[in-house]
């Protein structure tokens, strides 16, 4: 109480501005804010002004060709929802064809975190086991081997094992494929994994992972909930790396969740075209949909991407010097702001983010031993500077 927090984990990413930032803090927009929170309305059936200002902001900013938008509360149900579209879609695709597989099931990786709800339950692979333990999943769905990059990615045989270990991943889920034909509806895989220790892939990786959505008529599906707005300089991750998924999940920074669809999904009678397949009562918040167009506006206003690629590429850069001079911090990696780097082991990680916190810098950790930063879009390079300067005091 009443003590100042350096703030490196924006409430697990999901803050796009700063708290002081002047778009959200206008006498005018909060007036306005006070008044929409007084009621709730059905989203699904009564189509406001606001409502409709909420997609405009999208269709300008990140949703440019993407022709479908569901928009619902918390960042699992996306991923939820997402998965219905997909089974919906394949088993049509099945029907039509023919074919008696039900087309139910979803390829996934390790060490994934999709969420604690009904079918996401199945797919999250958390390294903490208290978000999965005792409940039950669909264990026919197949979970392959995540081909995380090793960095430094060029140096050694980083980059070999690298390769193999995406061809790997690539074989199993091929026969995956083979084993149970037409029975795999999705491939769900976060182009950067968050919770799962920031594991990067490959362009390579994810374009091979594209070919065989393709060939085996399977929508391939990006969970872009802590990467998406801007976080790595760009609307999407996948913006950067070569790419483009079927469907892509939002939340986090939005403040509000849902997916995208692209047209790919247009030769059957899909959820968007029937009614009430996918709805909820409220799909998402007004209030929060008001914040959000504000925030995408700043965002594109600001030139914040551009701020995004800069801060991190300078932030990138000092943790390499770190770890050039400290043998405790390795492997160094990000794009743009959503960086992190290795420590010894996840107690040390632990410790150096409990003394950062007495320190009065709030940093998270991830996977089994990294700790990674997830500052505001906006953040002040001399805050990134103070953030290092503690957690190099901080370090074993």
């Amino acid at each position: 109480r009443g003590r100042a927090y350096l703030d490196m984990f924006t409430f697990y990413a999901s803050r796009p501005l700063s708290f002081d930032h002047p778009a959200l803090t206008d006498p005018e927009f909060v007036r306005r804010m006070g008044k929409l929170a007084v009621h709730k309305p059905s989203n699904c059936d009564v189509y406001t002004p606001e409502y409709a200002a909420f997609v405009d902001a999208m269709a300008r900013t990140v949703a440019v060709d993407w022709p479908h938008l569901f928009v619902v509360s918390g960042g699992a149900l996306a991923v939820e929802n997402a998965l219905k579209c997909a089974f919906d879609w394949k088993s049509r695709k099945n029907e039509a064809a023919g074919r008696a597989a039900a087309g139910g099931r979803v390829a996934h990786f390790e060490r994934a975190f999709h969420g604690r709800s009904g079918y996401t339950m199945s797919l999250t692979d958390s390294p903490d086991p208290r978000k999965t333990a005792r409940y039950p999943a669909f264990t026919d769905w197949p979970r392959l081997p995540t081909p995380g990059c090793r960095f430094p990615l060029e140096e050694g045989d980083n980059l070999a094992r690298t390769a193999a270990a995406e061809e790997d991943s690539l074989g199993r889920l091929r026969r995956e494929f083979e084993q149970a034909p037409h029975e795999i509806a999705a491939i769900l895989i976060e182009p950067i994994q968050g919770e799962g220790g920031d594991a990067h892939f490959r362009p390579e990786f994810l374009r091979g992972l594209r070919a065989l959505a393709d060939e085996h008529e399977a929508l391939l599906v990006f969970d872009e909930v802590q990467t998406g707005l801007g976080l790595t300089g760009s609307w999407w991750a996948h913006d950067q790396l070569g790419a483009r998924p079927d469907l892509v999940v939002f939340g986090k920074k939005f403040q509000v969740c849902g997916f995208l669809a692209s047209d790919r999904i247009d030769d059957v009678d899909n959820v968007f075209r029937v009614p009430s397949r996918i709805s909820s009562t409220f799909e998402g918040n007004l209030v929060d949909m008001v914040r959000c167009t504000r925030v995408l506006d700043t965002v594109a206003a600001e030139g914040l991407l551009d701020h995004v690629q800069t801060e991190g590429a300078w932030l990138l850069g000092e943790l390499e010097a770190l770890a050039g001079r400290r043998a405790a911090v390795t492997a160094p990696r990000g794009r743009g702001l959503m960086v992190a780097v290795d420590l010894p082991s996840g107690a040390e990680r632990d410790a150096v983010v409990g003394r950062c916190f007495e320190e009065g810098l709030i940093v998270l950790g991830c996977g089994e031993r990294s700790l990674r930063f997830r500052p505001s879009l906006d953040v002040h390079r001399d805050d990134l500077a103070e953030a290092l300067t503690i957690i190099e005091r901080c370090l074993p």
